[in-house]
């Protein structure tokens, strides 16, 4: 029977862990996934369960999230697993976090992020280290299915804590960071190119929020007399969908 075991550390890496832990088995019917019920502590004894579970595993997945990136127990289980089964099948599942936040020795590992494409390739790589006889797109046609349920577990998790609610000041010192890189005159055309569209009504900087909580980025705010889709719009009056790597959002004017 196919096996696997899931890797956590943290409180919101637990209800990632959770959420995979009951969401799996509706992809691949009959696979058995395991995780721990609490969070072991490094240097604590691995118990023969912990053991048993890992000789019998087939694939695993480590739920990484920025808190827990330098967790004891969470790099010593990831080592474990990589020992355990092929490295190739041990995949950090990355909530919240980019590729490039990851360090060794997590990074030796191909991960994905926790998003519909990189849960998506996480299938993939899952049904070709179970060997499992159903054809790949019929798992596909499986996942779209049932990824609405997992991405609203996901969308639940709180914000990371350390990401405290950020001043206007801060905001505005980010966007003079990004004037320096990329040229103050490169960006005030930009920007100057932008307020001067016929339908454009104001533009703003402000904090971006997930699920009602700061999420520590901003994004521009572009509000516009009427909003249109881009297909009706003339490509040349097209708002940017970012600004050197700051989305933009759009918004029709209140009046």
């Amino acid at each position: 029977m196919a096996h696997v075991f899931l890797s956590w550390s943290g409180n919101r890496s637990k209800i990632v862990a959770e959420g995979l832990a009951d969401w799996l088995p509706n992809v691949f019917q009959g696979l058995k996934v395991w995780m721990s019920d609490k969070d072991i502590s490094a240097g604590e004894r691995w118990s023969q369960e912990l053991t048993k579970e890992l000789e019998s595993s087939n694939f695993g997945i480590v739920c990484l999230t920025p808190e827990n990136l330098k967790s004891e127990w969470l790099l010593f289980e990831a080592g474990a697993l990589s020992k355990a089964i092929d490295e190739a099948r041990v995949v950090p599942y990355r909530f919240d976090l980019k590729t490039t936040d990851i360090a060794p020795p997590l990074s030796q590992f191909q991960g994905v992020d926790a998003t519909r494409a990189g849960t998506l390739n996480l299938m993939r790589s899952l049904h070709a280290a179970i060997k499992s006889p159903i054809d790949i797109n019929q798992i596909e046609n499986v996942f779209e299915k049932w990824w609405p349920d997992l991405k609203k577990t996901l969308d639940t998790i709180p914000i990371d804590p350390s990401k405290a609610q950020r001043t206007e000041r801060e905001m505005l010192e980010e966007l003079l960071d990004l004037v320096r890189v990329t040229g103050s005159r490169e960006l005030q055309t930009i920007l100057n190119k932008i307020l001067a569209l016929p339908n454009v009504n104001s533009m703003k900087i402000t904090q971006r929020f997930r699920a009602g909580e700061p999420t520590g980025t901003v994004t521009f705010i572009v509000r516009v007399n009427e909003k249109k889709p881009d297909e009706e719009t003339p490509e040349d009056e097209r708002i940017p969908k970012e600004i050197y790597g700051i989305r933009t959002h759009v918004y029709e004017a209140r009046h």
